[in-house]
C-alpha cells in the first residue's frame, strides 16, 4: 500500500501559489492609449478583397481528390498483377525442364 502524504502537506504548495498570484501587480491599459486616440473615430471599414476567397469550390477540390485516388489505385493494381504474373515465362519453363531432364 502506497504512502501518502498528509492532507495538510499537499495544501502549502497550493496557498504558496495562490500567495504569489495576488502579488502580481496589473500595468493600467487605460494609461497605454495616449490622449489623441481616447478621442478618436472609429477606422473606415474596408470590403475584404476578392481574391481572398479565389479558392477552389469543395466539389472540385473533391473531384480533384476522387481522380487522383483513382488514378493511384489503377497503379496500385497494375503492379500487383505485375507482381502475381509467373517469373519465369512459359518458353523458358519449357528450356529449363528441358535442360534438367538430360
Amino acid at each position: 500500500m502506497p504512502l501518502r502524504p498528509p492532507c495538510h502537506l499537499c495544501l502549502v504548495p497550493l496557498a504558496a501559489a495562490l500567495w504569489l498570484a495576488g502579488c502580481i501587480e496589473v500595468p493600467e491599459l487605460d494609461a497605454t492609449v495616449p490622449d489623441s486616440l481616447r478621442d478618436a473615430d472609429y477606422p473606415a471599414l474596408l470590403p475584404l478583397d476578392p481574391s481572398l476567397f479565389a479558392g477552389e469550390t469543395p466539389e472540385a477540390e473533391a473531384a480533384a481528390i476522387k481522380q487522383d485516388l483513382t488514378a493511384r489505385r489503377e497503379r496500385l493494381q497494375r503492379r500487383a498483377d505485375a507482381l502475381g504474373a509467373p517469373v519465369i515465362d512459359a518458353e523458358t519453363q519449357v528450356r529449363m525442364q528441358g535442360g534438367v531432364g538430360r
